[in-house]
């Protein structure tokens, strides 16, 4: 457990040096799969809003794609329960007991064509 903590450790402070290096450019690669392999109209991507130093999601906003995703955030609804509603960028929203932002204004929720997820690492094993 202890290597665990450091491994962590580490590429947190890593992560945090790189925060503000992100350009919208580092979402090319997606946004061309996306457009890739889905042709539908809009895509709904569910995402998260970026805390602790997460990748700014919010860079997505600064790219040509941005009118064909639908940006969906996770609101939890119940003990072991997340649903997705619709964000737009500069919305409200608020914390959530566990320190997350979720939207305010909720619309009707949806099954995600795609998700973004948080990590701070990962190794082949």
């Amino acid at each position: 457990m202890d290597k665990k903590k450091r491994l962590r450790k580490k590429y947190f402070i890593y992560r945090k040096k790189k925060y503000f290096d992100i350009k919208p450019s580092f979402f090319n690669p997606l946004l061309r799969l996306i457009k890739k392999k889905n042709k539908k109209r809009f895509i709904n991507l569910a995402s998260y809003y970026p805390a602790s130093y997460e990748v700014n999601i919010l860079k997505l906003f600064k790219t040509e794609v941005i009118n064909k995703l639908r940006i969906f955030l996770p609101v939890l609804t119940g003990v072991g329960k997340m649903d997705f509603y619709e964000w737009k960028k500069n919305e409200i929203l608020e914390i959530n007991k566990f320190g997350m932002l979720e939207p305010v204004l909720l619309s009707r929720k949806i099954v995600p064509d795609i998700m973004l997820v948080p990590l701070l690492a990962y190794d082949n094993q």
